[in-house]
């Protein structure tokens, strides 16, 4: 599986070099043509008419009847119906279209035309988008608080989407997944050295955080996480509660550590910090659209976001129950117990904005505008 998650990761980048030398070639941005999601005439897209029915596949890595993707099938149909039925939408689940880490893949070349996204499709291939998925110092507000702080943050700079734009791709969403915190089968975790040595199932670019600690991390597409916990190929998952129950991966782990709130019946789930999990589309497409129904989508799939996270409160619920009601050991960690986590933070922060200014971003400046949104609400 590493093998093969190694060889798709290098086909994609050698794809962003090719599509980025390609600009610089041309001379110019992304293309307004190509394809126009197998709408069903192209003469109403050219012609500004108001008849043109376009038919858009989207493809989501999760099973139909978890969450993420019945958030999903309600962002499409909100969009249907904003649209007058202009907007359709063949919804392909549990990546059986396109698998999980070849997303990026899969948008960029017209294979599909939009997609769900997490943490860990950016973090593989896109070094400024990281900015999402970084620890919260600050604390995090409720999830749906959150995603409007990443959209105002994502409307407000330019170079999240001019990243995407490399690889024909373009944000129509982001929002936030509820806080992530530390779950293992049996270790109970403190500070940061009772980590050393611990193998962990966690999203994202957060995967290079835990390792600089000492705790060998692994991104898993989440259809894989229960089976490396169970074989012991991972000691621990870091991940939010409504995974856990709906994954079933809660089974396997009995101690929690838990940032930033001092109970588990606090109004806040706590977490060190809140992934990204949005929607995104090939920029062709996009610009193959009037703008008023560019304007739905963006509406659409950000009522669908926050329809994820109210439908995540239920699972969330049931999975601090199923912890407490067995027994489970927890850990909260609040003041200078937080410290030696944050300071970790620091380190891994600067050398990504390091790369992020290798890249020609302003890493640093994007984050501290994330935070600043996150201090306002």
């Amino acid at each position: 599986m590493k093998k093969r998650s190694m060889l798709k990761r290098t086909i994609f980048l050698s794809l962003v070099l090719l599509l980025s030398m390609s600009l610089v070639l041309s001379g110019c941005g992304s293309s307004s043509t190509g394809s126009t999601g197998g709408n069903t005439s192209n003469a109403g897209a050219a012609s500004g008419g108001d008849d043109t029915v376009y038919t858009l596949k989207m493809n989501v890595h999760t099973a139909d009847m978890v969450p993420p993707s019945i958030a999903t099938k309600i962002g499409c149909d909100k969009a249907t119906e904003l649209s007058d039925g202009r907007l359709q939408f063949d919804i392909y689940y549990s990546g059986n279209y396109v698998p999980y880490l070849d997303t990026f893949v899969g948008l960029s070349d017209d294979t599909i035309d939009m997609a769900m996204i997490d943490a860990t499709m950016i973090a593989g291939s896109f070094t400024l988008n990281q900015a999402f998925s970084k620890p919260i110092k600050t604390g995090i507000p409720p999830r749906i608080t959150t995603s409007e702080a990443y959209r105002t943050a994502l409307a407000a700079n330019p170079q999240f989407n001019e990243e995407l734009s490399k690889v024909g791709v373009r944000w129509v969403s982001v929002g936030a997944l509820a806080g992530y915190n530390i779950h293992m089968k049996s270790k109970v975790i403190t500070t940061p050295d009772d980590l050393k040595g611990q193998k962990l199932d966690s999203l994202g670019d957060a995967v290079g955080y835990f390792t600089a600690i000492g705790a060998p991390a692994t991104a898993l597409d989440p259809g894989d996480s229960y089976q490396y916990i169970e074989k012991n190929l991972v000691d621990g998952q870091v991940s939010h509660w409504a995974l856990l129950y709906n994954f079933d991966t809660l089974s396997l782990l009995n101690t929690h550590t838990i940032f930033g709130v001092d109970n588990i019946a606090s109004e806040s789930d706590g977490g060190l910090y809140a992934p990204l999990i949005g929607y995104a589309i090939n920029e062709s497409v996009w610009n193959s659209l009037p703008a008023d129904l560019q304007d739905i989508l963006v509406e659409a799939f950000d009522y669908a976001g926050d329809e994820m996270a109210r439908m995540d409160e239920e699972s969330i619920a049931a999975g601090k129950k199923v912890a407490v009601d067995r027994g489970d050991e927890f850990v909260f960690l609040t003041g200078d117990a937080l410290k030696p986590w944050y300071d970790w933070a620091d380190k891994t922060n600067q050398e990504w904005f390091d790369a992020c200014a290798a890249a020609g971003y302003d890493g640093e400046a994007a984050y501290n505008a994330i935070i600043a949104e996150l201090g306002k609400k």
